[in-house]
């Protein structure tokens, strides 16, 4: 579905976080799933790249500042494009 509808998906399945240009999934269910990622940061018109997975307890991230730690990663691929692993696709 990201692939596809990237930023038209349905309303607050892709929101923001508190850092710019980190965006998280949300995924309901008895553990709030909140993988985080990017748009990009190579190719930002054709690529997300998923940078950290993250639960969600009590309106707080599980890792603590998450986010933070998904930026420093976007700034590792961004210096560095070779370190990302291929994409998969698997159905």
């Amino acid at each position: 579905m990201l692939t596809s509808k990237g930023h038209e998906l349905f309303p607050h399945v892709l929101t923001d976080t508190p850092t710019p240009g980190i965006q998280k999934l949300r995924v309901k269910g008895k553990v709030q799933l909140r993988p985080m990622l990017c748009k990009g940061p190579i190719d930002n018109e054709k690529e997300y790249t998923l940078l950290i997975g993250v639960t969600e307890r009590d309106s707080k991230f599980v890792p603590d500042k998450a986010d933070q730690t998904a930026n420093q990663r976007k700034q590792i691929i961004k210096n560095n494009p070779t370190r990302r692993c291929p994409n998969e696709r698997i159905s």
